[in-house]
């Protein structure tokens, strides 16, 4: 279901927004996410989907050995993900608190 190409629309945190651009793209096959500035590749990790009661959660495991964990929402070909700073506890939601962020991305086309 999430499997495939990614672009960023935007980032925010609980400071401000900020637009993404068509040059972020994150790719995701089988358990594995790449992301990509520019058609270089910036950082690569596993990817674990989960649920617990009625939200997703993501779990991103990147090679430098740091853990983000997140939920996330599908609609359409929209993502939205909010993940935590490593270390710290998973969002509840998407409107980021304290060390977290959230990230729109669209899905790129074929």
């Amino acid at each position: 279901m999430l499997q495939g190409e990614w672009v960023l629309l935007e980032t925010a945190d609980a400071k401000r927004t900020d637009p993404g651009a068509d040059s972020i793209r994150m790719v995701i096959k089988d358990q594995t996410m790449t992301m990509f500035f520019s058609g270089l590749e910036t950082n690569r990790g596993n990817v674990a989907l989960g649920s617990a009661r009625e939200i997703r959660s993501i779990d991103m495991k990147f090679a430098n050995g740091r853990t983000v964990l997140g939920v996330y929402e599908l609609s359409g070909d929209v993502l939205t993900i909010c993940v935590a700073e490593a270390g710290n506890h998973r969002p509840r939601s998407f409107i980021p608190r304290g060390g977290q962020w959230v990230e729109k991305w669209k899905r790129a086309a074929p």
